[in-house]
């Protein structure tokens, strides 16, 4: 429950800022950062969020009938490990974070960077759960899987592997 508050905290947040601040004249906490505030900022953060867009679509394509919003202690899936998912268990959460780096870099605010660490909290807790969840539905399979991948992030094994992968004649 603590989980999806935080997560209407942030969407809410992240919807509200842009009418807060409209309304605000001062204040720190929503006070956007000047000197981020110019083409290249705009442009690298359209860059960041647009990738982690991108970077999500991927993974709903990757997850197919895979794809679920919560974890069902009831339903057993395929355990997908191509696409993004070769390279780390929770990579839709990764690029949600980036999404959010982007809409920091658009709107340098404090609360911005609130969004985000709260948003970051609520993906390694939800990730957590669902690590808990695989590991009881597939068992070794999960297991050595996520010895070779990171968690959010590609583990070492996993680039190993790929480089290997790409060496190998066809």
């Amino acid at each position: 429950m603590a989980l999806w508050f935080g997560w209407f905290l942030v969407i809410a947040g992240w919807m509200g800022q842009p009418l807060i601040i409209g309304n605000l004249q001062t204040g720190v906490l929503f006070s956007p950062s000047a000197h981020l505030l110019r083409p290249f900022g705009l442009f690298l953060g359209i860059f960041i969020a647009l990738c982690g867009h991108l970077g999500t679509l991927w993974c709903y394509a990757s997850l197919g009938d895979s794809w679920r919003i919560g974890v069902n202690g009831n339903e057993r899936t395929a355990l997908v490990t191509g696409g993004p998912y070769r390279l780390a268990r929770h990579p839709i959460y990764l690029f949600q974070v980036m999404i959010l780096i982007g809409m920091l870099v658009l709107l340098p605010t404090l609360f911005s960077f609130a969004i985000l660490l709260v948003h970051s909290i609520c993906v390694v807790l939800k990730a957590l759960d669902e690590e808990r969840h695989l590991l009881a539905i597939h068992g070794h399979d999960y297991d050595d899987y996520r010895s070779r991948t990171g968690m959010l992030f590609p583990g070492w094994k996993s680039l190993l592997l790929i480089l290997r992968m790409r060496q190998e004649p066809k």
